[in-house]
């Protein structure tokens, strides 16, 4: 039985700006909020006071700043977060406005103005809606509801200025007023802009720039940083999916094929082509089902090598002796109707047409190209293949260990190759989700044995050693996001740990719980580029938006 005490205060705390330790004041919760965990969900502050909206029916707040002393408390509901929809409370030009979906005993208003010295109501303007979010410069108040309106602080003066559908956020700079909305329900997240003296009821795409989309790979690639997923828009410009970023300075460059119809899960260079793999109908506009090419060069032209597939969700791609290699779940066209999918086909470079290459092998995560060898991985292990014929399995190595073991990733350096994945045994022998094969001697296991506790999603070589990306968060009960091993297999001091509230913001959940996963990693000139399901990774002043972040080789010093 909990205590009937207050067990989660406080609720609000002040910090010293300048060292970010507590300092010794007060601010008691309202209502209801000491029995329960809604807490507050929207903060603002000005003429010395700060201003709190508390979750379920706590209503509102205010503060000395300096002391915590309650000057005044108003009843009302406001929904905030997971708990009904985002709240916004702003004080601006003296006015204390309080937007959400306020349930008060007059009824249900998306907008209040309150005053700031007793918290009485002394305007309700009526904008159409639930208010998603509130910016203002100056005397003036752009509320985001069903529409956008344009409040004017000092006469009360409210207009509306733009339909925006699914309104989530609005800024401005007193110039241009921002937007992000859907423009239907389950769609992409699109940033508008609409110049703050624009009296026209309509919003322009800014840069037709996409929010809320996704990297599913990166590739190196002749100086140039690759990336493929489902987004429409990189670095403020137009990019389908596909887009190349030197690798030197991160400029976004030129390159520009488009995907339609689907996602690019896998990509690898040969010369002078980029052969991409996923799950997608149509490359540049022309009819393409999983599996395609285009050019390195200029912007990325659509190449006429064309493998016929009738379903394709390819995860992984590799080019060696005139194959192109592709594993996933996969059926040639013509195939009878009840042939079971594919896990591995393999298709001429020069034609496109399906070669004799019909090994018998479960799911595959990752492949690579050594000498005259396919190697694969996946739910069987390691397993190699001759480049020609029709399959043959040259050398396997099994694993082993939990529920379901399997390998995710591999780095090679020489003759030597890094496999890293979920599992506890290699070759009957124990390792725990690292593990190193000798590929001279027909994969035999090598002595190097770090014991990364994490399952290891992505391995990549640098002069310091082997770096690796885990998962992390309360069902792994691990911050860490990516370490690094010594060629001789001990875990060096470096790593990247996630803030203990990062595991809220990962859009990926295991075994119930929401953790934080680093799936791939390349090197570039100046560091690493690591993508995922994360928001932040590393020290608070590196956050890492949309999965993707770039590590300047510094960072790496021990």
């Amino acid at each position: 039985m909990l205590p009937a005490a207050p067990w989660f205060v406080p609720v609000l705390l002040a910090l010293d700006p300048a060292t970010g330790s507590s300092l010794p004041v007060s601010y008691p919760p309202v209502g209801n909020v000491a029995g329960g965990p809604l807490g507050v969900i929207a903060l603002t502050a000005g003429d010395g006071r700060l201003y709190a909206a508390f979750g379920g029916d706590n209503g509102f707040a205010a503060y000395d700043g300096a002391s915590g002393m309650v000057l005044w408390t108003r009843a009302g509901a406001t929904s905030g977060g997971r708990y009904g929809g985002p709240a916004a409370l702003v004080f601006a030009g003296g006015k204390l406005l309080a937007g959400g979906q306020i349930s008060t005993p007059a009824g249900d208003d998306a907008l209040e103005q309150l005053d700031p010295v007793t918290g009485a109501v002394v305007g309700r303007p009526a904008v159409d809606g639930p208010v998603t979010g509130i910016a203002t410069h100056g005397s003036t108040a752009y509320v985001l509801a069903r529409s956008l309106w344009k409040l004017e602080l000092s006469s009360g003066a409210l207009k509306r200025l733009a339909a925006t559908k699914f309104g989530t956020a609005v800024a401005t700079d007193g110039t241009t007023v921002y937007v992000a909305g859907r423009v239907a329900a389950g769609g992409d997240v699109r940033i508008f802009a609409l110049s703050a003296a624009q009296t026209t009821r309509t919003l322009r795409p800014l840069s037709d720039a996409l929010v809320g989309g996704g990297v599913n790979v990166l590739a190196s690639q002749s100086g140039r940083l690759l990336v493929g997923g489902y987004f429409g828009g990189l670095g403020g410009l137009k990019r389908l999916g596909l887009a190349a970023f030197d690798a030197r300075t991160g400029a976004l460059l030129p390159w520009r094929p488009s995907v339609q119809g689907g996602t690019v899960y896998a990509l690898a260079g040969s010369g002078r082509t980029i052969y991409l793999a996923g799950q997608f109908s149509r490359v540049s506009g022309a009819r393409r089902d999983g599996v395609a090419a285009v050019s390195a060069l200029s912007t990325g032209k659509l190449l006429p090598w064309h493998p016929r597939l009738a379903f394709a969700r390819a995860s992984a791609v590799a080019v060696g002796t005139g194959r192109v290699f592709v594993a996933g779940l996969l059926k040639p066209y013509g195939a009878k109707p009840r042939t079971p999918l594919s896990h591995l086909l393999a298709f001429s470079t020069r034609t496109g047409k399906l070669a004799a290459f019909r090994p018998r092998i479960g799911e595959v995560n990752t492949l690579a190209v050594w000498h005259a060898a396919l190697l694969a991985g996946g739910s069987g292990g390691v397993t190699a293949f001759r480049l020609s014929g029709d399959g043959h399995v040259r050398w396997r190595q099994a694993i082993g260990g939990g529920p379901v073991p399997l390998v995710f990733t591999f780095a090679a350096k020489g003759s030597t190759l890094y496999v890293g994945g979920r599992f506890e045994r290699i070759a009957g022998q124990p390792r725990t989700n690292v593990a190193a094969l000798a590929l001279q001697r027909a994969g035999a296991l090598l002595p190097f044995a770090p014991g990364v506790s994490q399952p290891v999603f992505a391995l990549v070589m640098t002069d310091e050693g082997l770096v690796f990306g885990t998962i992390g968060g309360p069902t792994f009960r691990e911050t860490q996001a990516l370490g690094v091993i010594s060629f001789a297999g001990d875990l060096l001091p470096w790593e990247m740990r996630l803030p203990p509230s990062d595991v809220a913001l990962s859009p990926r959940d295991y075994g119930g719980a929401l953790n934080v996963l680093v799936d791939q990693i390349v090197a570039v000139p100046r560091g690493l580029v690591a993508r995922g399901d994360f928001a932040w990774i590393g020290p608070p002043d590196n956050p890492a938006p949309g999965g993707l972040v770039w590590l300047r080789q510094e960072v790496m010093v021990r």
